[in-house]
């Protein structure tokens, strides 16, 4: 079987497709994959070192209308679509030299054209979703694909057909380690509250400025309690260093970790963003977690950090100019209260679905016609 797999814009539509990719070929070792994505720095990075084809397309930016001119917004229209001919022309080129028996979508624009495409040209598609709200472009594309897949039950009735829960697939190579061990890697002892802090790859300058200020607001005792893992970004780096070196709290600050599954083993309590890739991670770890959702982007997060409150795994603290505050307040509470840690940690366990790799590529199999309703799927799209 030959699978293009279209997967752009952040490591959280990349890493879950390399985990399907990996147990689609678990389940057959000669399964052929290629994977299509934009030319972004980030998501070559990505794909550097996972051992797949990768073909880049250029993928031109979606126009957001900014002020009240009218013509300049629609001349801005008129030449994205233009791009995006050119795109799509690019696209069947590639569909045609690669005949792909199925085309994966794992979300954001990337995914759009080459599942349009692909039904144009009668190639099955499958589109998963890893948000509890679906963005645009699956919303769109659901329409054009053979089957839905989604990480979340609550996700399945925005879609107006029947769509498969399968859960989201961890990225590939975190690993649980020994909680002592894992503190040990970064110098320290585990004989505190080791709090985790990061606000994704780049990091986040409102959490780095919000939870430096939180840890100020707390009780000296409470500070002498933390031990710290903060992903500052390069830009904030030194700043946190800083801050927190003046409050003299036991921390450990970095631009960036690639070992983040250290700093999860370590973890009894994170600060985070709520992507849905990192909101799977605490679950895996089972982490008790204050989210601060990115509150743009159609507020994707929002919607996946209340889902997590609603459940008792999280707490939702709102990006304004009172969240410090809010912060310190949750802090000296599951500082001082192991109890309701754990009873949140379980919580988060919950949200966990160690086979959902698995289940997404039984998923594409079945659409392809590999897998046991797959011939009749394949008869429907065209095949014979």
């Amino acid at each position: 079987m030959k699978v293009l797999i279209c997967a752009a814009g952040s490591g959280g539509h990349i890493y879950p497709a390399l985990a399907v990719a990996a147990a689609l070929q678990r389940m057959c070792a000669a399964t052929a994959i290629t994977f299509l994505s934009t030319r972004r720095q980030i998501e070559q990075e990505i794909f550097q070192h996972s051992g797949y084809p990768v073909i880049a397309v250029a993928a031109p930016p979606l126009p957001q209308r900014n002020g009240r001119n009218t013509l300049f917004f629609c001349l801005r229209i008129f030449a994205f679509l233009l791009q995006l001919g050119g795109v799509s022309v690019t696209v069947t080129r590639i569909l045609a030299r690669e005949r792909p028996d199925i085309v994966v979508g794992f979300g954001a624009w990337g995914s759009c054209i080459p599942v349009m495409v692909a039904a144009v040209m009668r190639i099955p598609a499958v589109i998963h979703e890893q948000n509890v709200l679906p963005g645009r472009a699956n919303r769109f594309l659901a329409s054009w694909c053979s089957r839905i897949a989604v990480g979340h039950a609550q996700t399945a009735r925005y879609f107006r057909r029947p769509a498969v829960i399968t859960g989201n697939p961890l990225r590939p190579g975190i690993t649980a380690r020994d909680p002592a061990s894992a503190a040990a890697f970064f110098g320290l002892k585990h004989d505190g509250v080791m709090l985790l802090v990061f606000g994704g790859s780049q990091g986040s300058r409102f959490i780095n400025t919000a939870v430096a200020a939180a840890v100020g607001l707390l009780d000296p005792r409470l500070r002498q309690r933390l031990r710290l893992l903060h992903i500052a970004g390069a830009a904030d780096c030194e700043m946190v260093q800083g801050r927190y070196a003046q409050l003299q709290v036991t921390a450990r600050v970095f631009a960036y970790l690639h070992e983040i599954d250290y700093a999860y083993s370590a973890g009894d309590l994170v600060i985070c963003r709520a992507g849905a890739a990192t909101l799977n991670e605490l679950a895996f770890f089972g982490l008790p977690a204050l989210l601060i959702p990115y509150p743009y982007a159609q507020a994707h997060q929002v919607e996946n950090a209340r889902v997590v409150e609603q459940a008792g795994a999280a707490v939702l603290i709102a990006q304004d100019d009172h969240a410090a505050q809010r912060l310190a307040v949750q802090l000296t509470i599951l500082i001082n209260d192991e109890n309701l840690r754990q009873r949140m940690a379980q919580a988060s366990r919950m949200f966990y679905e160690p086979s959902a790799a698995e289940k997404i590529a039984a998923v594409v199999r079945g659409a392809s016609g590999r897998g046991s309703s797959g011939a009749q799927a394949r008869a429907r799209a065209g095949h014979t």
